[in-house]
């Protein structure tokens, strides 16, 4: 595991989230390709429902891990 996904562990762990699979594969996926749409993060994380990756992104905007941009 890489510094970045330690780090991530960590900051979901002191927020009292587990590492689930669907973080996992939003953090590899965000990490992969920096950034990028909704759409486009739908698209990258394939094996993850639309309704999970949503909440993910919540809960990474949640505790600090990732900052929404807003479109428009």
């Amino acid at each position: 595991m890489d510094t970045y996904a330690k780090k991530y562990a960590e900051l979901l762990k002191q927020h009292g989230y587990s590492i689930t699979t669907p973080r996992k594969i939003v953090f590899e996926v965000l990490y992969s390709y920096g950034l990028q749409t909704m759409a486009q993060l739908i698209a990258r994380a394939k094996l993850i429902d639309r309704a999970s990756i949503y909440r993910t992104v919540d809960v990474l905007e949640k505790i600090g891990a990732i900052n929404r941009i807003p479109e428009g």
